[in-house]
């Protein structure tokens, strides 16, 4: 059984799909697909639907601000739809932050 999955929604090329574990091992996936979505509709708003996300670590909190950071270098229209295991994990590493542990 997958524990990650990731492609590009067929009907909406400017929509990049996820489920599953986004971790350290899974990141480079979504990565690959988010890029290649950007090449295949530069013009275009992307959408990064991660609703379906059940487990997300340091690395894949990483991923969601790189696909931002990304969005707004290339000067593209970027959404990111979060579950909320992605805004746990967000929120624990402000309240590390405010918090001055680490």
């Amino acid at each position: 059984m997958r524990r990650f999955g990731v492609w590009i929604h067929p009907e909406a090329p400017g929509r990049v799909e996820a489920w599953g574990e986004l971790c350290i091992s899974t990141v480079p996936d979504l990565q690959a697909r988010i890029l290649r979505a950007l090449d295949e509709q530069p013009d275009g708003p992307l959408v990064v639907d991660l609703r379906r996300v059940w487990f997300c670590d340091l690395a894949g909190l990483r991923a969601v601000w790189w696909i931002r950071d990304l969005g707004r270098s290339a000067g593209a229209e970027v959404r990111v739809c979060e579950s909320p295991s992605i805004r746990h994990v967000a929120r624990l590493v402000g309240q590390i932050r405010i918090a001055r542990i680490a």
